[in-house]
């Protein structure tokens, strides 16, 4: 009567590994199935146990390193009908191990990762012995468990592993630590950096370079989007003051009332020069407000009267407050677009007019009368 799995491995594998010089901290018996990612947890995949996981050891180091698997089968089973279950578990790097075997206790097949090759059957009390073993590995990998150098692959790499880790951290731990990494001469990593420092200040010289650049073409695009503008503003129709087209309605609000303290709100600081874009935009609330504000509809141009060499005037896509220091601004819709105004009142056109006005007030600020007054040739809408 032959032997099962379990007194396979009591009565004719444990002796031979023994006598091989695998000791109880170079054996790990029966180790769990493959873990499956699903989610935040995973999950176990089949059975796929693992009867034992050899391990060299050197004195120097803390912990056994993993070199091989083991598939026990019972006595009466082909040895080699576990390599396929086996070189799975090699495939996918499960345990990081060089070699997987298969045994009944009489015969036994191998796998050497390395290579690739199987070979076997072959008859059991010809195992490799540990030293011998331990020998292959170091060929193999390059890892000579006695240098110092393979410290690392005995050790966790983290104080998150002083308890023991679970078999696929082990392994993921000494698959990393295995890969090889090239370290150059010092003369090398001199002129490595050297070259890396020159690289740098190349790229930050060429950073500056295309900030400068940026700029100059902003600047190129306003100064053609200004002579297009004087251009059709001189080539316009009839003459009127911008009082004949444009106008306020909007009226002033308490910025703390409930109905309105939740509106955006835009002062001067909100609105970037020229291009009118809005930063930065909060609720009247959140910015504080205390003292009474413009009441403004979306499409209403609001144009900054302090300091007019800023030219800062936006069209707003919302309702919303604006500062007393801004004119709200609706337009004729059949006479004057709103884009058109905002334009106009950024132009260097109108803005030179708006400056030689504002400087006669102590703070330079551009009053309502004359902002109507600015006389200028209107252009047809179509």
């Amino acid at each position: 009567m032959t032997y099962n799995e379990a007194e396979t491995r009591y009565h004719l594998i444990d002796p031979v590994l023994r006598d091989k010089g695998y000791l109880e901290w170079r054996i790990k018996l029966e180790t769990p199935a493959p873990v499956e990612p699903t989610g935040a947890k995973g999950r176990r995949r089949g059975n796929g146990r693992t009867d034992y996981l050899l391990c060299v050891r050197h004195p120097h180091h803390e912990k056994p390193l993993p070199v091989g698997v083991i598939e026990a089968k019972a006595e009466g089973e082909d040895p080699l009908k576990g390599m396929q279950q086996a070189k799975d578990y090699s495939d996918c790097q499960r345990f990081h191990v060089q070699y997987v075997f298969a045994t009944n206790g009489h015969r036994y097949g191998e796998y050497d990762k390395t290579t690739r090759l199987s070979s076997g059957p072959h008859a059991f009390p010809d195992f490799p012995h540990h030293n011998t073993l331990s020998q292959r590995y170091a060929r193999a990998t390059g890892v000579d468990p006695a240098e110092s150098s393979a410290k690392l692959m005995f050790m966790a790499d983290s104080p998150s592993f002083s308890v023991k880790p679970r078999y696929y951290q082990d392994a993921a731990i000494r698959a990393a630590f295995a890969l090889p990494i090239q370290v150059p001469s010092i003369g090398e990593q001199r002129r490595i950096a050297t070259r890396l420092k020159e690289q740098l200040a190349a790229v930050e010289e060429a950073g500056v370079a295309s900030e400068q650049c940026v700029k100059d073409l902003a600047k190129l695009c306003d100064l053609g989007l200004e002579r297009s503008l004087e251009s059709c503003l001189r080539s316009g129709g009839e003459t009127v003051y911008l009082g004949d087209v444009a106008r306020i309605e909007a009226k002033q609000v308490d910025p703390c009332d409930t109905r309105y303290s939740h509106f955006p709100h835009v002062s001067g600081e909100n609105i970037v020069s020229i291009s009118g874009e809005l930063n930065n935009i909060q609720s009247a609330e959140q910015d504080g407000m205390k003292s009474g504000k413009y009441l403004f509809d979306a499409g209403d141009v609001l144009y900054s009267k302090l300091r007019p060499y800023l030219r800062k005037a936006a069209l707003p896509t919302f309702s919303g407050l604006c500062s007393a220091d801004m004119y709200p601004l609706k337009t004729d819709s059949l006479r004057l677009l709103p884009s058109f105004l905002r334009l106009v009142l950024t132009s260097r056109y109108f803005t030179s007019y708006a400056n030689e006005k504002a400087e006669r007030s102590r703070m330079p600020k551009l009053n309502r009368e004359q902002l109507f007054e600015w006389k200028f040739p209107l252009p047809a809408i179509e």
